[in-house]
């Protein structure tokens, strides 16, 4: 989004504190998350921090106190169900990162235009982790994720761990329309040489099918 400043002191101020803010400090520049399967991002990635981030000009997601130094992340999803936790500093247990009060949100559309909103989340009690699920994601959409602090000052890095996935199917009421756990679907062997380790195993099965061993009633000696 454009900022227009007033005075010239006030300008060189901000462009000072802009050199530093991050790449992903709007929508439109938001870091792109690849590969959706089992992605965690490692400890300390300062690709994952907020840190010299400002307010975007996006409005204050839903469970958000207030517009801080958000930063922003795109995927596209290959399936239609994501759960995503986000961890910062946690006084009594792991930590993914120095990020105080985490908050993270979940959109979909166009950072030039509207964004949806579909998922909010906020760590208001120190916590130290958030968790955002969403399911019937359309898949090759561009979808985007949304992280900052609950106050100016608990700023700093975090983690952020995604799973992209299709749902089991739901169970029916009726058994025609029962969900299929396993099947006897059909599958074709290319081929198969040799005759194994163990060449008596005919023999020893002793199975009707096998009633006379192969090769014309012959029997097969080793």
């Amino acid at each position: 989004m454009k900022k227009i400043l007033l005075f010239i002191p006030v300008f060189l101020i901000s462009l000072s504190v802009w050199a530093q803010a991050p790449k992903n400090d709007n929508c439109d520049g938001a870091t792109l998350i690849p590969n959706l399967t089992n992605f965690c991002s490692k400890f300390g990635d300062p690709n994952f921090s907020n840190a010299g981030a400002t307010p975007s000009g996006f409005g204050t997601a839903n469970c958000f106190s207030k517009a801080t130094n958000d930063v922003w992340y795109s995927f596209v999803p290959l399936k239609t169900d994501i759960n995503i936790v986000v961890k910062g500093q946690n006084p009594t247990a792991g930590t993914g990162g120095t990020m105080k009060f985490i908050e993270a949100a979940l959109y979909s559309g166009d950072c030039n235009g509207q964004l949806t909103e579909w998922e909010c989340a906020s760590d208001n009690t120190g916590n130290g982790i958030i968790n955002l699920y969403q399911g019937g994601l359309l898949v090759g959409q561009t979808y985007f994720l949304r992280v900052q602090a609950r106050s100016v000052g608990k700023d700093g890095t975090f983690q952020v761990c995604i799973e992209n996935y299709n749902p089991p199917k739901a169970p029916e009421g009726d058994c025609p329309k029962g969900s299929i756990l396993c099947d006897k679907s059909p599958f074709v062997v290319q081929s198969v040489s040799g005759f194994g380790q163990d060449g008596k195993e005919i023999k020893a099965i002793d199975g009707e099918c096998f009633s006379g061993g192969l090769g014309g009633g012959q029997n097969i000696e080793m």
